[in-house]
């Protein structure tokens, strides 16, 4: 996030965040941290309902892991997208190794694309907007859901690629 922006805007009250969805009235889609402006979607939604709101972050809304940052290597470690990353056993083996792009945070991207896109099909069709939540780790495990099938239909953990 704009830290400075997160500095202005994460304390704002209920009046704050009602001057803030005036400033936004107009917008059509929102992107940002659900955790940044505590309970906005509501607030912003009930001055403009054709807002398309969509949160990115590391870890979700709720969970253990809600308030922590979602680095992308420590998304790729966690997702287990790193235990099939490195060199094969057969060529000597090795740690697991990080991707060498940010694929989580492109991965979450992408699938931050089309879930905007269906929300503003959605709203040409109803009016209504839309409230999309996407987690860094909920896209790697999304993208790894090959292996994850593969490993539940033969129990063998899938190889280092």
């Amino acid at each position: 996030p704009n830290w400075a922006n997160w500095n202005c805007f994460r304390d704002l009250d209920k009046k704050g965040l009602m001057m803030y969805g005036q400033m936004t009235a107009g917008s059509w889609i929102y992107i940002g941290s659900q955790g940044i402006l505590q309970g906005t979607y509501e607030t912003l939604a009930e001055i403009n309902p054709r807002l398309i709101y969509c949160s990115i972050t590391g870890f979700g809304q709720d969970g253990p892991y809600k308030d922590r940052g979602g680095y992308d290597f420590i998304i790729q470690a966690i997702g287990g997208l790193m235990s099939i990353t490195g060199e094969p056993e057969k060529k000597g083996g090795g740690p697991p190794q990080k991707v060498g792009l940010a694929v989580s945070d492109l991965f979450a991207g992408m699938y931050a694309s089309v879930a905007l896109l269906a929300a503003v099909t959605h709203r040409e069709r109803t009016g209504e907007g839309q409230y999309i939540d996407l987690a860094l780790l909920d896209c790697t495990a999304a993208i790894l859901s090959m292996m994850a099938t593969n490993y539940f239909i033969s129990d063998n953990t899938p190889p280092v690629c």
